[in-house]
Protein backbone atom coordinates (compact mmCIF):
# COMPACT_ATOMS: atom_id res chain seq x y z
CA UNK A 1 0.00 0.00 0.00
CA UNK A 2 3.03 2.59 0.62
CA UNK A 3 3.96 1.65 -2.65
CA UNK A 4 1.24 1.86 -4.67
CA UNK A 5 -1.09 5.04 -3.74
CA UNK A 6 -4.25 4.19 -5.96
CA UNK A 7 -3.80 0.54 -4.67
CA UNK A 8 -4.15 1.72 -1.39
CA UNK A 9 -7.31 4.38 -1.57
CA UNK A 10 -9.12 1.57 -3.24
CA UNK A 11 -8.13 -1.03 -0.63
CA UNK A 12 -9.06 1.35 2.02
CA UNK A 13 -12.72 2.56 0.38
CA UNK A 14 -13.30 -1.63 0.53
CA UNK A 15 -12.54 -1.88 4.01
CA UNK A 16 -14.84 1.60 4.91
CA UNK A 17 -17.26 -0.59 2.27
CA UNK A 18 -17.36 -3.13 4.70
CA UNK A 19 -18.02 -1.61 7.72
CA UNK A 20 -21.07 0.78 6.13
CA UNK A 21 -22.97 -2.35 4.79
CA UNK A 22 -22.28 -4.11 8.01
CA UNK A 23 -20.01 -6.95 6.59
CA UNK A 24 -17.72 -5.65 9.47
CA UNK A 25 -17.33 -3.91 12.84
CA UNK A 26 -14.67 -2.34 15.02
CA UNK A 27 -14.10 -3.90 18.32
CA UNK A 28 -13.91 -2.07 21.60
CA UNK A 29 -10.77 -2.80 23.52
CA UNK A 30 -12.76 -4.45 26.04
CA UNK A 31 -14.31 -7.10 23.62
CA UNK A 32 -10.85 -8.54 22.54
CA UNK A 33 -10.31 -11.18 25.21
CA UNK A 34 -8.36 -14.19 25.58
CA UNK A 35 -10.41 -16.51 23.58
CA UNK A 36 -8.24 -19.09 22.97
CA UNK A 37 -10.35 -19.58 19.72
CA UNK A 38 -9.19 -15.72 18.40
CA UNK A 39 -7.81 -16.36 15.21
CA UNK A 40 -6.52 -13.65 13.29
CA UNK A 41 -6.35 -13.71 9.74
CA UNK A 42 -4.18 -12.18 6.94
CA UNK A 43 -5.97 -9.69 4.01
CA UNK A 44 -5.00 -8.72 0.48
CA UNK A 45 -5.76 -7.21 -2.38
CA UNK A 46 -6.81 -9.39 -5.70
CA UNK A 47 -6.97 -7.16 -9.08
CA UNK A 48 -8.13 -8.88 -12.38
CA UNK A 49 -8.15 -7.10 -15.38
CA UNK A 50 -9.69 -9.55 -16.83
CA UNK A 51 -13.43 -9.29 -14.88
CA UNK A 52 -14.86 -5.74 -15.57
CA UNK A 53 -18.26 -6.06 -15.04
CA UNK A 54 -19.82 -9.38 -14.95
CA UNK A 55 -22.17 -12.73 -18.73
CA UNK A 56 -29.38 -23.62 -24.99
CA UNK A 57 -32.47 -21.47 -25.39
CA UNK A 58 -32.64 -18.65 -28.07
CA UNK A 59 -33.25 -16.09 -25.23
CA UNK A 60 -29.93 -15.67 -23.23
CA UNK A 61 -29.77 -13.66 -19.98
CA UNK A 62 -27.63 -14.03 -16.58
CA UNK A 63 -26.66 -11.99 -13.88
CA UNK A 64 -24.07 -12.28 -10.66
CA UNK A 65 -25.10 -12.61 -6.82
CA UNK A 66 -23.90 -9.10 -5.42
CA UNK A 67 -21.34 -10.26 -2.88
CA UNK A 68 -22.50 -13.26 -2.19
CA UNK A 69 -20.05 -14.81 0.49
CA UNK A 70 -20.78 -11.63 2.71
CA UNK A 71 -24.50 -12.24 2.27
CA UNK A 72 -24.43 -15.17 4.56
CA UNK A 73 -23.87 -13.77 8.08
CA UNK A 74 -21.70 -16.25 10.66
CA UNK A 75 -23.02 -16.65 14.26
CA UNK A 76 -22.06 -14.65 17.07
CA UNK A 77 -19.99 -17.24 19.11
CA UNK A 78 -17.92 -18.08 15.80
CA UNK A 79 -17.11 -14.17 14.83
CA UNK A 80 -14.25 -15.13 17.02
CA UNK A 81 -12.32 -17.36 14.18
CA UNK A 82 -12.27 -14.20 11.73
CA UNK A 83 -10.09 -10.87 12.98
CA UNK A 84 -8.27 -8.75 11.24
CA UNK A 85 -6.04 -5.97 12.16
CA UNK A 86 -6.42 -2.76 10.27
CA UNK A 87 -4.65 1.07 10.84
CA UNK A 88 -5.58 1.98 6.82
CA UNK A 89 -2.74 4.53 6.57
CA UNK A 90 -1.76 5.41 9.68
CA UNK A 91 1.77 4.30 10.37
CA UNK A 92 2.01 5.74 13.70
CA UNK A 93 -0.84 4.43 15.23
CA UNK A 94 -1.44 0.54 16.62
CA UNK A 95 -4.21 -1.05 14.76
CA UNK A 96 -7.33 -1.72 15.93
CA UNK A 97 -9.13 -5.08 16.18
CA UNK A 98 -12.07 -5.52 13.40
CA UNK A 99 -14.17 -9.08 13.26
CA UNK A 100 -15.83 -10.05 9.72
CA UNK A 101 -19.66 -10.21 10.57
CA UNK A 102 -20.37 -12.50 7.71
CA UNK A 103 -18.45 -14.93 5.27
CA UNK A 104 -15.64 -14.22 3.59
CA UNK A 105 -13.92 -14.51 0.54
CA UNK A 106 -10.67 -17.09 0.55
CA UNK A 107 -12.49 -19.37 3.03
CA UNK A 108 -12.37 -23.10 1.60
CA UNK A 109 -15.78 -23.19 3.20
CA UNK A 110 -17.59 -19.94 1.97
CA UNK A 111 -18.29 -21.60 -1.76
CA UNK A 112 -20.06 -25.08 -0.18
CA UNK A 113 -21.78 -22.95 3.06
CA UNK A 114 -23.32 -20.28 0.42
CA UNK A 115 -24.28 -22.96 -1.73
CA UNK A 116 -26.11 -24.67 0.95
CA UNK A 117 -28.16 -21.25 1.60
CA UNK A 118 -28.91 -20.86 -1.80
CA UNK A 119 -30.07 -24.47 -2.54
CA UNK A 120 -32.12 -24.84 0.74
CA UNK A 121 -33.50 -20.99 -0.09
CA UNK A 122 -34.93 -22.22 -3.44
CA UNK A 123 -36.11 -25.32 -2.21
CA UNK A 124 -38.50 -23.86 0.20
CA UNK A 125 -40.22 -22.29 -2.76
CA UNK A 126 -40.58 -24.84 -5.22
CA UNK A 127 -44.11 -25.29 -4.46
CA UNK A 128 -45.15 -21.55 -5.17
CA UNK A 129 -42.62 -21.51 -8.08
CA UNK A 130 -42.34 -24.32 -10.05
CA UNK A 131 -39.26 -25.41 -11.57
CA UNK A 132 -37.24 -22.74 -9.64
CA UNK A 133 -35.01 -25.31 -7.78
CA UNK A 134 -33.73 -26.80 -11.31
CA UNK A 135 -33.33 -22.98 -12.38
CA UNK A 136 -30.99 -22.50 -9.21
CA UNK A 137 -29.78 -25.40 -8.47
CA UNK A 138 -28.26 -26.16 -12.02
CA UNK A 139 -28.20 -23.05 -13.79
CA UNK A 140 -25.95 -21.53 -11.01
CA UNK A 141 -22.31 -21.62 -10.95
CA UNK A 142 -21.07 -20.00 -7.45
CA UNK A 143 -22.05 -16.47 -8.04
CA UNK A 144 -23.15 -16.25 -11.44
CA UNK A 145 -26.85 -17.26 -13.09
CA UNK A 146 -26.92 -17.79 -16.34
CA UNK A 147 -29.94 -19.47 -18.36
CA UNK A 148 -31.84 -19.64 -21.42
CA UNK A 149 -35.30 -19.94 -22.48
CA UNK A 150 -36.60 -20.61 -25.66
CA UNK A 151 -39.49 -17.61 -25.74
CA UNK A 152 -38.98 -13.61 -24.49
CA UNK A 153 -42.98 -14.39 -22.01
CA UNK A 154 -40.88 -17.39 -20.06
CA UNK A 155 -37.91 -15.68 -19.47
CA UNK A 156 -39.27 -12.37 -18.35
CA UNK A 157 -41.49 -14.77 -15.83
CA UNK A 158 -38.30 -16.53 -14.34
CA UNK A 159 -36.04 -13.72 -13.89
CA UNK A 160 -38.42 -11.91 -12.23
CA UNK A 161 -38.92 -15.16 -9.83
CA UNK A 162 -35.37 -15.73 -9.71
CA UNK A 163 -35.47 -11.97 -8.36
CA UNK A 164 -38.06 -12.62 -5.86
CA UNK A 165 -36.86 -15.92 -4.24
CA UNK A 166 -33.09 -15.03 -4.26
CA UNK A 167 -34.47 -11.43 -1.98
CA UNK A 168 -35.80 -13.98 0.50
CA UNK A 169 -32.30 -15.58 1.34
CA UNK A 170 -30.90 -11.57 1.06
CA UNK A 171 -28.67 -12.15 -1.99
CA UNK A 172 -29.14 -9.05 -4.58
CA UNK A 173 -29.29 -10.01 -8.39
CA UNK A 174 -27.36 -7.62 -10.25
CA UNK A 175 -25.98 -6.86 -13.45
CA UNK A 176 -28.11 -8.82 -15.43
CA UNK A 177 -27.14 -9.18 -19.21
CA UNK A 178 -29.24 -10.57 -21.90
CA UNK A 179 -29.49 -10.94 -26.23
CA UNK A 180 -32.88 -9.31 -25.80
CA UNK A 181 -33.86 -5.95 -25.63
CA UNK A 182 -37.47 -6.85 -24.51
CA UNK A 183 -36.24 -8.80 -21.75
CA UNK A 184 -33.69 -6.57 -20.62
CA UNK A 185 -36.46 -3.47 -20.48
CA UNK A 186 -38.50 -5.83 -18.19
CA UNK A 187 -35.17 -5.65 -15.75
CA UNK A 188 -35.45 -2.59 -13.21
CA UNK A 189 -32.46 -0.13 -14.94
CA UNK A 190 -30.58 -0.23 -11.46
CA UNK A 191 -30.31 -4.50 -11.45
CA UNK A 192 -28.65 -4.26 -15.13
CA UNK A 193 -25.48 -4.36 -16.16
CA UNK A 194 -23.38 -1.25 -16.67
CA UNK A 195 -22.58 -0.87 -20.21
CA UNK A 196 -20.18 1.69 -19.72
CA UNK A 197 -17.36 -0.86 -18.54
CA UNK A 198 -17.91 -3.41 -21.46
CA UNK A 199 -15.52 -4.22 -23.39
CA UNK A 200 -15.82 -3.08 -27.23
CA UNK A 201 -14.65 -4.90 -30.49
CA UNK A 202 -15.91 -3.52 -33.68
CA UNK A 203 -18.77 -1.53 -31.80
CA UNK A 204 -19.68 -4.97 -30.27
CA UNK A 205 -20.35 -4.65 -26.51
CA UNK A 206 -18.82 -8.11 -24.77
CA UNK A 207 -19.48 -9.42 -21.67
CA UNK A 208 -17.60 -11.73 -19.60
CA UNK A 209 -19.29 -15.19 -19.09
CA UNK A 210 -17.35 -17.44 -16.67
CA UNK A 211 -14.45 -16.32 -18.08
CA UNK A 212 -15.65 -16.08 -21.72
CA UNK A 213 -16.52 -13.31 -23.75
CA UNK A 214 -20.15 -13.29 -24.70
CA UNK A 215 -21.47 -10.43 -27.29
CA UNK A 216 -25.64 -10.43 -26.47
CA UNK A 217 -26.13 -8.23 -29.89
CA UNK A 218 -25.22 -10.94 -32.11
CA UNK A 219 -25.52 -14.16 -29.53
CA UNK A 220 -21.89 -14.93 -30.18
CA UNK A 221 -18.82 -16.04 -28.22
CA UNK A 222 -15.80 -13.84 -28.37
CA UNK A 223 -12.27 -14.96 -28.26
CA UNK A 224 -9.85 -11.86 -28.64
CA UNK A 225 -6.40 -13.60 -28.48
CA UNK A 226 -5.06 -10.33 -27.63
CA UNK A 227 -2.92 -11.21 -24.66
CA UNK A 228 -3.39 -8.05 -22.49
CA UNK A 229 -2.25 -10.61 -19.06
CA UNK A 230 1.22 -10.55 -20.88
CA UNK A 231 3.66 -8.09 -20.60
CA UNK A 232 3.93 -6.10 -23.87
CA UNK A 233 7.31 -6.72 -24.64
CA UNK A 234 6.97 -10.49 -24.19
CA UNK A 235 3.88 -9.97 -27.33
CA UNK A 236 5.54 -7.54 -29.19
CA UNK A 237 8.96 -9.97 -29.01
CA UNK A 238 11.05 -6.63 -27.75
CA UNK A 239 12.71 -9.01 -25.28
CA UNK A 240 13.19 -12.89 -25.36
CA UNK A 241 11.03 -14.45 -22.69
CA UNK A 242 12.26 -17.13 -20.35
CA UNK A 243 9.93 -20.38 -19.88
CA UNK A 244 8.05 -19.28 -17.15
CA UNK A 245 7.37 -16.45 -19.56
CA UNK A 246 6.53 -18.59 -22.41
CA UNK A 247 4.09 -21.19 -20.06
CA UNK A 248 2.42 -17.91 -18.80
CA UNK A 249 1.60 -16.82 -22.28
CA UNK A 250 0.66 -20.33 -23.29
CA UNK A 251 -1.41 -20.96 -20.44
CA UNK A 252 -3.39 -17.22 -20.61
CA UNK A 253 -5.77 -18.92 -23.10
CA UNK A 254 -9.06 -19.37 -21.46
CA UNK A 255 -10.82 -22.05 -23.53
CA UNK A 256 -13.04 -24.64 -21.45
CA UNK A 257 -15.40 -26.15 -24.23
CA UNK A 258 -12.42 -26.97 -26.73
CA UNK A 259 -13.69 -24.12 -29.05
CA UNK A 260 -9.71 -23.29 -29.62
CA UNK A 261 -8.51 -27.29 -29.91
CA UNK A 262 -6.83 -26.77 -33.36
CA UNK A 263 -4.58 -23.43 -32.33
CA UNK A 264 -4.26 -24.88 -28.60
CA UNK A 265 -3.02 -28.23 -29.56
CA UNK A 266 0.33 -26.74 -30.68
CA UNK A 267 0.73 -24.87 -27.13
CA UNK A 268 0.58 -28.39 -25.44
CA UNK A 269 3.46 -29.81 -27.12
CA UNK A 270 5.32 -26.52 -26.65
CA UNK A 271 4.38 -27.23 -22.93
CA UNK A 272 6.03 -30.72 -23.63
CA UNK A 273 8.45 -29.91 -25.66
CA UNK A 274 9.73 -27.24 -22.68
CA UNK A 275 9.73 -29.78 -19.64
CA UNK A 276 11.58 -32.68 -21.99
CA UNK A 277 14.35 -29.95 -22.20
CA UNK A 278 14.87 -29.67 -18.33
CA UNK A 279 15.73 -26.07 -18.96
CA UNK A 280 15.98 -23.57 -15.81
CA UNK A 281 12.80 -21.38 -15.50
CA UNK A 282 14.51 -18.17 -16.75
CA UNK A 283 16.20 -19.69 -19.92
CA UNK A 284 15.09 -20.76 -23.18
CA UNK A 285 16.39 -22.18 -25.88
CA UNK A 286 16.28 -20.99 -29.70
CA UNK A 287 14.82 -23.82 -31.42
CA UNK A 288 11.58 -23.06 -28.29
CA UNK A 289 11.56 -19.88 -28.93
CA UNK A 290 11.01 -19.85 -32.70
CA UNK A 291 8.25 -22.52 -31.68
CA UNK A 292 6.31 -20.46 -29.40
CA UNK A 293 7.63 -17.52 -31.27
CA UNK A 294 5.21 -19.31 -34.60
CA UNK A 295 2.28 -20.21 -32.13
CA UNK A 296 1.95 -16.78 -31.26
CA UNK A 297 2.18 -15.46 -34.65
CA UNK A 298 -0.30 -17.77 -35.59
CA UNK A 299 -3.06 -16.64 -32.35
CA UNK A 300 -2.69 -13.33 -33.50
CA UNK A 301 -3.64 -13.86 -37.67
CA UNK A 302 -6.75 -16.01 -35.75
CA UNK A 303 -8.31 -12.78 -33.93
CA UNK A 304 -10.85 -12.51 -32.85
CA UNK A 305 -12.49 -15.84 -33.26
CA UNK A 306 -16.86 -15.98 -33.35
CA UNK A 307 -18.84 -18.93 -32.35
CA UNK A 308 -22.40 -19.07 -31.96
CA UNK A 309 -23.85 -19.53 -28.48
CA UNK A 310 -27.45 -21.07 -29.56
CA UNK A 311 -27.75 -24.67 -30.91
CA UNK A 312 -30.50 -23.81 -33.27
CA UNK A 313 -32.57 -20.95 -33.08
CA UNK A 314 -35.83 -22.46 -33.61
CA UNK A 315 -35.28 -25.34 -30.79
CA UNK A 316 -39.24 -26.15 -30.31
CA UNK A 317 -39.82 -27.85 -33.57
CA UNK A 318 -37.42 -30.38 -33.29
CA UNK A 319 -37.63 -33.70 -34.16
CA UNK A 320 -34.80 -35.76 -33.26
CA UNK A 321 -31.67 -35.00 -31.59
CA UNK A 322 -28.50 -36.76 -32.59
CA UNK A 323 -24.92 -37.07 -31.02
CA UNK A 324 -21.86 -37.32 -33.41
CA UNK A 325 -18.11 -37.81 -32.08
CA UNK A 326 -14.94 -37.56 -33.39
CA UNK A 327 -11.95 -39.39 -32.50
CA UNK A 328 -8.59 -39.07 -33.92
CA UNK A 329 -4.97 -39.55 -33.08
CA UNK A 330 -1.46 -38.98 -34.02
CA UNK A 331 1.85 -38.90 -33.13
CA UNK A 332 1.86 -35.91 -31.37
CA UNK A 333 -1.55 -36.02 -30.16
CA UNK A 334 -5.21 -37.70 -30.06
CA UNK A 335 -8.71 -35.91 -29.52
CA UNK A 336 -12.25 -36.08 -29.42
CA UNK A 337 -15.00 -33.37 -30.53
CA UNK A 338 -18.55 -33.51 -30.15
CA UNK A 339 -21.44 -32.26 -32.58
CA UNK A 340 -25.10 -31.96 -32.08
CA UNK A 341 -27.44 -32.46 -34.66
CA UNK A 342 -30.97 -31.82 -35.18
CA UNK A 343 -33.49 -32.62 -37.34
CA UNK A 344 -36.47 -30.41 -38.29
CA UNK A 345 -38.74 -30.98 -40.62
CA UNK A 346 -36.44 -33.26 -42.46
CA UNK A 347 -33.80 -30.61 -42.51
CA UNK A 348 -30.48 -31.35 -40.56
CA UNK A 349 -28.48 -28.86 -38.36
CA UNK A 350 -25.38 -29.38 -37.10
CA UNK A 351 -23.98 -27.64 -34.11
CA UNK A 352 -20.60 -27.57 -32.50
CA UNK A 353 -20.45 -28.76 -28.85
CA UNK A 354 -17.13 -29.43 -27.87
CA UNK A 355 -13.73 -30.74 -28.16
CA UNK A 356 -11.02 -31.98 -26.19
CA UNK A 357 -7.35 -32.85 -26.90
CA UNK A 358 -4.06 -34.60 -25.57
CA UNK A 359 -0.53 -34.79 -26.19
CA UNK A 360 1.08 -38.25 -27.28
CA UNK A 361 2.86 -39.34 -23.52
CA UNK A 362 6.87 -38.81 -23.51
CA UNK A 363 7.02 -42.44 -23.72
CA UNK A 364 6.44 -42.80 -27.63
CA UNK A 365 3.32 -45.26 -28.33
CA UNK A 366 2.41 -46.81 -31.11
CA UNK A 367 -1.02 -45.03 -33.52
CA UNK A 368 -3.39 -47.87 -32.34
CA UNK A 369 -3.05 -47.13 -29.03
CA UNK A 370 -3.17 -43.52 -29.27
CA UNK A 371 -6.32 -43.94 -31.86
CA UNK A 372 -7.60 -46.42 -28.48
CA UNK A 373 -6.65 -43.42 -26.40
CA UNK A 374 -9.07 -40.76 -28.30
CA UNK A 375 -11.93 -43.37 -28.56
CA UNK A 376 -11.99 -43.46 -25.05
CA UNK A 377 -12.18 -40.09 -24.49
CA UNK A 378 -15.01 -40.01 -27.44
CA UNK A 379 -16.77 -42.15 -24.66
CA UNK A 380 -16.23 -39.84 -22.18
CA UNK A 381 -17.51 -36.56 -24.18
CA UNK A 382 -20.50 -38.67 -24.66
CA UNK A 383 -20.98 -39.34 -20.90
CA UNK A 384 -20.64 -35.95 -19.77
CA UNK A 385 -22.93 -34.46 -22.41
CA UNK A 386 -25.46 -36.92 -22.02
CA UNK A 387 -25.36 -36.14 -18.29
CA UNK A 388 -25.51 -32.18 -18.27
CA UNK A 389 -27.23 -31.62 -21.71
CA UNK A 390 -31.04 -31.07 -21.63
CA UNK A 391 -31.87 -32.07 -24.59
CA UNK A 392 -32.65 -36.27 -25.04
CA UNK A 393 -30.67 -37.48 -27.11
CA UNK A 394 -31.71 -40.28 -29.35
CA UNK A 395 -29.51 -41.40 -30.77
CA UNK A 396 -25.06 -41.62 -30.36
CA UNK A 397 -22.69 -41.98 -33.13
CA UNK A 398 -18.71 -42.46 -32.79
CA UNK A 399 -16.63 -42.39 -35.26
CA UNK A 400 -13.13 -42.88 -36.11
CA UNK A 401 -10.60 -43.68 -39.12
CA UNK A 402 -8.69 -46.27 -37.55
CA UNK A 403 -9.70 -49.76 -39.39
CA UNK A 404 -7.78 -51.11 -36.13
CA UNK A 405 -9.74 -49.84 -33.20
CA UNK A 406 -12.67 -50.42 -35.14
CA UNK A 407 -12.00 -53.65 -35.18
CA UNK A 408 -10.38 -54.02 -31.73
CA UNK A 409 -13.96 -52.76 -30.33
CA UNK A 410 -16.24 -55.26 -32.24
CA UNK A 411 -13.89 -58.03 -31.51
CA UNK A 412 -15.57 -60.49 -29.05
CA UNK A 413 -13.04 -63.33 -28.63
CA UNK A 414 -9.59 -62.00 -29.35
CA UNK A 415 -7.35 -61.43 -25.89
CA UNK A 416 -5.73 -58.18 -26.20
CA UNK A 417 -2.52 -57.20 -24.48
CA UNK A 418 -3.26 -55.45 -21.39
CA UNK A 419 -3.18 -51.56 -22.26
CA UNK A 420 -5.11 -52.18 -25.19
CA UNK A 421 -8.05 -54.44 -23.53
CA UNK A 422 -8.14 -51.96 -20.53
CA UNK A 423 -9.29 -49.03 -23.09
CA UNK A 424 -11.50 -51.60 -24.69
CA UNK A 425 -12.66 -52.51 -21.26
CA UNK A 426 -13.98 -48.52 -20.57
CA UNK A 427 -15.17 -48.17 -24.76
CA UNK A 428 -17.61 -51.03 -23.92
CA UNK A 429 -18.46 -49.80 -20.55
CA UNK A 430 -19.78 -46.11 -22.39
CA UNK A 431 -20.66 -46.98 -25.64
CA UNK A 432 -22.49 -49.93 -27.75
CA UNK A 433 -20.68 -52.17 -30.58
CA UNK A 434 -23.27 -50.31 -33.34
CA UNK A 435 -22.51 -47.06 -32.48
CA UNK A 436 -19.05 -47.25 -33.54
CA UNK A 437 -18.66 -46.11 -37.44
CA UNK A 438 -16.08 -45.66 -39.89
CA UNK A 439 -14.96 -42.61 -42.12
CA UNK A 440 -12.32 -41.22 -43.72
CA UNK A 441 -9.60 -39.83 -42.54
CA UNK A 442 -10.36 -36.45 -45.00
CA UNK A 443 -13.53 -36.20 -43.56
CA UNK A 444 -12.75 -36.96 -39.58
CA UNK A 445 -12.76 -33.49 -38.13
CA UNK A 446 -10.85 -34.62 -35.09
CA UNK A 447 -8.06 -35.14 -37.43
CA UNK A 448 -7.84 -30.57 -37.04
CA UNK A 449 -6.89 -31.06 -33.18
CA UNK A 450 -3.98 -33.73 -33.79
CA UNK A 451 -1.77 -32.90 -36.47
CA UNK A 452 -0.09 -29.31 -37.15
CA UNK A 453 -1.69 -27.25 -40.07
CA UNK A 454 -0.40 -24.32 -42.26
CA UNK A 455 -4.17 -22.98 -42.10
CA UNK A 456 -7.02 -23.57 -39.81
CA UNK A 457 -10.69 -22.70 -40.85
CA UNK A 458 -12.23 -21.35 -37.58
CA UNK A 459 -14.85 -19.51 -39.46
CA UNK A 460 -18.44 -19.51 -38.18
CA UNK A 461 -19.68 -22.01 -41.27
CA UNK A 462 -15.97 -23.88 -41.42
CA UNK A 463 -16.30 -27.42 -40.73
CA UNK A 464 -14.41 -27.27 -37.50
CA UNK A 465 -17.57 -25.54 -35.99
CA UNK A 466 -20.22 -26.62 -38.69
CA UNK A 467 -19.13 -30.57 -38.61
CA UNK A 468 -18.44 -32.69 -41.91
CA UNK A 469 -21.10 -32.13 -44.45
CA UNK A 470 -22.01 -35.78 -45.00
CA UNK A 471 -23.92 -35.12 -41.28
CA UNK A 472 -26.65 -33.27 -43.34
CA UNK A 473 -27.15 -35.75 -45.87
CA UNK A 474 -29.66 -38.94 -45.41
CA UNK A 475 -27.87 -41.93 -43.84
CA UNK A 476 -27.53 -43.93 -46.68
CA UNK A 477 -25.49 -41.10 -48.24
CA UNK A 478 -23.12 -41.73 -45.42
CA UNK A 479 -19.45 -42.84 -45.38
CA UNK A 480 -19.82 -46.64 -46.21
CA UNK A 481 -17.02 -48.81 -44.27
CA UNK A 482 -14.71 -50.61 -46.72
CA UNK A 483 -14.66 -54.77 -46.36
CA UNK A 484 -11.41 -56.27 -45.63
CA UNK A 485 -10.36 -59.32 -47.70
CA UNK A 486 -8.46 -62.13 -46.33
CA UNK A 487 -5.05 -60.30 -46.18
CA UNK A 488 -6.52 -57.66 -44.99
CA UNK A 489 -7.81 -59.02 -41.55
CA UNK A 490 -4.20 -60.78 -41.38
CA UNK A 491 -2.73 -57.25 -41.79
CA UNK A 492 -5.07 -56.22 -39.16
CA UNK A 493 -4.50 -58.87 -36.62
CA UNK A 494 -0.70 -57.69 -36.74
CA UNK A 495 -1.30 -54.41 -36.36
CA UNK A 496 -4.08 -54.66 -33.44
CA UNK A 497 -1.27 -56.66 -31.82
CA UNK A 498 1.16 -53.98 -32.44
CA UNK A 499 2.89 -54.84 -28.82
CA UNK A 500 4.16 -58.16 -30.30
CA UNK A 501 7.76 -57.48 -32.01
CA UNK A 502 7.90 -60.25 -34.88
CA UNK A 503 11.23 -62.12 -34.46
CA UNK A 504 13.71 -62.31 -36.99
CA UNK A 505 13.13 -65.89 -37.92
CA UNK A 506 9.60 -65.88 -38.43
CA UNK A 507 9.00 -66.21 -42.83
CA UNK A 508 10.15 -63.24 -45.16
CA UNK A 509 7.00 -62.39 -46.61
CA UNK A 510 8.27 -61.38 -49.58
CA UNK A 511 9.71 -65.09 -50.41
CA UNK A 512 6.16 -66.63 -50.75
CA UNK A 513 4.18 -66.24 -53.68
CA UNK A 514 0.95 -68.05 -52.54
CA UNK A 515 -0.97 -66.44 -49.44
CA UNK A 516 -2.01 -70.13 -47.50
CA UNK A 517 1.39 -71.49 -47.67
CA UNK A 518 2.61 -68.14 -45.55
CA UNK A 519 0.26 -69.29 -43.22
CA UNK A 520 1.16 -73.05 -43.03
CA UNK A 521 4.79 -71.88 -42.57
CA UNK A 522 3.76 -69.65 -39.95
CA UNK A 523 1.97 -71.45 -37.82
CA UNK A 524 4.61 -74.44 -37.96
CA UNK A 525 7.18 -72.14 -37.07
CA UNK A 526 5.29 -71.04 -34.06
CA UNK A 527 4.20 -74.39 -32.90
CA UNK A 528 8.08 -75.61 -32.86
CA UNK A 529 8.99 -72.57 -30.93
CA UNK A 530 6.09 -73.66 -28.37
CA UNK A 531 7.41 -77.27 -28.55
CA UNK A 532 10.89 -76.12 -27.57
CA UNK A 533 9.88 -74.04 -24.63
CA UNK A 534 8.49 -77.29 -22.67
CA UNK A 535 10.48 -79.52 -20.64
CA UNK A 536 11.99 -82.20 -21.73
CA UNK A 537 9.62 -85.02 -20.25
CA UNK A 538 6.94 -83.30 -21.73
CA UNK A 539 8.16 -82.80 -25.33
CA UNK A 540 6.43 -84.90 -27.72
CA UNK A 541 8.68 -87.86 -29.07
CA UNK A 542 8.41 -86.78 -32.61
CA UNK A 543 7.41 -84.21 -34.48
CA UNK A 544 6.53 -84.17 -38.12
CA UNK A 545 6.84 -81.44 -40.05
CA UNK A 546 5.30 -82.94 -43.00
CA UNK A 547 2.85 -80.57 -45.04
CA UNK A 548 -0.92 -81.23 -44.77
Amino acid sequence: MDKDAKFAEEYTAKITEYLQKGYARKLHPSEVQNNKNNWYRPHFGVANINKPEKVQGRIAFGNDIRDMFHRVSIIEEDRCAQLFLWRGMERNQSPDVYEMKAMIFGAISSPSAAQFVKNKNAASFEDKYPGIVHAMEKQHYVDDYLDSCHTIDVAIDRIRNVIVVHKEANFDMVKWISNSNEVMQSIPENLRTNSQVDVKLDSKMLERVLGISWSPTTDDFVFILNMKKIPDEICHVEKVPTKRKVLRTVMSVFDPLGFLAPLMMNDGILIQNIWRSHIDWDQITEELFYTWLKWLTQLKHYTPVTINRCYFPNSTLINKVDLHLFSNASDKAYAAVAFLGMVENDEVHISFLAAKFKVAPMIQQTIPKLESQGAVLACRMAKSIRKELEYEIDKVYFWSDSMIVIHQIRSETTRFPIFVACRLEKIHEDSDLLQWHWLPSELNVADRATKERKYIDLLPGGEWFSGPHFLKLPETDWPEEPRCSTEDNLILLLDINDSLVLPMDFPNISRFSKFNRLIRSTAWILHFKKVVKITKLSRPTDLNVECR
